[in-house]
């Protein structure tokens, strides 16, 4: 298995970090969530988000509380309150690496 990393980042303001992907050989698989931050890192991609995406949450100032990102996340709702999931015990559906490594994934592990 290779490991991965980003190096041209230079005078980015970002950081990398060596990681690896965990599973059985040969069906290595990655994991991508574009919402899985803590809330402050919600608050960020909602200010960050682009005038074309749509409805932009980020401009909507009670849609960036804290207290609200967080009910969300617990309730697995939508910015519109709509449902988007079905709620699921973590240490089942996580992957191997988030699991191994739940300390660092609180966010995810327990919302």
């Amino acid at each position: 298995m290779r490991t991965f990393t980003q190096n041209n980042l230079p005078n980015t303001g970002t950081f990398s970090e060596m990681w690896t992907i965990a599973g059985t050989s040969p069906g290595y698989a990655g994991w991508h969530c574009s919402w899985c931050f803590d809330v402050e890192g919600i608050q960020m991609k909602l200010a960050a988000a682009q005038r074309d995406d749509g409805v932009r949450w980020g401009d909507i100032a009670e849609k960036t509380d804290a207290s609200y990102i967080n009910s969300l996340r617990k309730k697995g709702l939508l910015f519109d309150n709509s449902p988007a999931l079905t709620p699921r015990d973590p240490n089942e559906t996580a992957p191997v690496y988030v699991k191994e490594n739940a300390e660092k994934f609180m966010c995810l592990m327990r919302p």
